[in-house]
């Protein structure tokens, strides 16, 4: 056994209390190659553990995740969404950019005492001839995350008009 601390990134299991209940912990920033070493989280360790609980009939996800790569949170929302559970619930600490995606195919989200959510339009930066194009991929890859921010039933908010402001702290 190693005698460093064990990092929590994604670890899945069945609830002791209840047999029909999968508990879901998701922490640290979301990458596309996730490194122990940097407590990072990627969909192929989210997929992984998903299948440890893919007899539950709820899916409780405890989400503590700074966010991170849009790309990896879209695929991650996909994963959560295709889970047969029939009922999801969120519970979130810190829950910003990229993590908030994992939210959507929810159900519930609870927050915590203290937790921060950060929503945003993606931003990216290149120089040369090609800034243009990336300037353009932003916008579109915008309207998408606008739509589904949008579906949120956030109290007295549009979060996909308020997004498009640029940064949401709530």
């Amino acid at each position: 056994m190693n005698n460093r601390l064990e990092k929590l990134t994604v670890r899945a299991q069945m609830s002791a209390e209840d047999e029909s209940v999968g508990n879901v912990f998701i922490s640290g920033p979301i990458t596309s190659w996730a490194w122990d070493d940097f407590n990072e989280t990627d969909s192929l360790q989210v997929r992984r553990e998903l299948e440890k609980v893919a007899d539950a009939q709820t899916l409780n996800l405890f989400i503590d995740s700074p966010g991170g790569y849009l790309d990896e949170g879209m695929t991650m929302m996909r994963l959560i969404k295709e889970h047969k559970a029939a009922k999801k619930h969120a519970y979130c600490m810190e829950c910003a950019s990229a993590a908030t995606l994992l939210c959507i195919p929810c159900d519930t989200v609870t927050a915590y005492e203290g937790a921060e959510f950060l929503f945003h339009m993606p931003r990216g930066g290149m120089s040369g001839s090609v800034s243009k194009a990336v300037g353009e991929l932003c916008e579109r890859i915008s309207a998408v995350l606008g739509d589904i921010y949008a579906r949120i039933d956030f109290p007295d908010e549009d979060l996909g008009e308020l997004s498009a402001a640029e940064v949401v702290e709530c």
